[in-house]
């Protein structure tokens, strides 16, 4: 089996959650790790930016308002 290299900048994550300090945690350890990181606080709002930005990956709080 051929190994992969995964280039982090090559990728960007989508967090969303409607609790400020957990998109704030996710943000730093993804962007420190070299990842394009973007937030949503809704879920309008993270439908807006899936249609924007077509993210490589969702992290998403799944217990939200709305």
């Amino acid at each position: 089996m051929e190994q992969q290299n995964i280039e982090p900048e090559n990728y960007t994550i989508l967090v969303v959650d409607d609790i400020y300090d957990n998109i704030l945690l996710l943000n730093t350890v993804l962007s420190r790790a070299k990842y394009k990181v973007i937030s949503a606080t809704r879920g309008a709002e993270a439908l807006e930016k899936i249609n924007i930005t077509n993210p490589d990956l969702m992290l998403l709080d799944v217990m939200m308002p709305d």
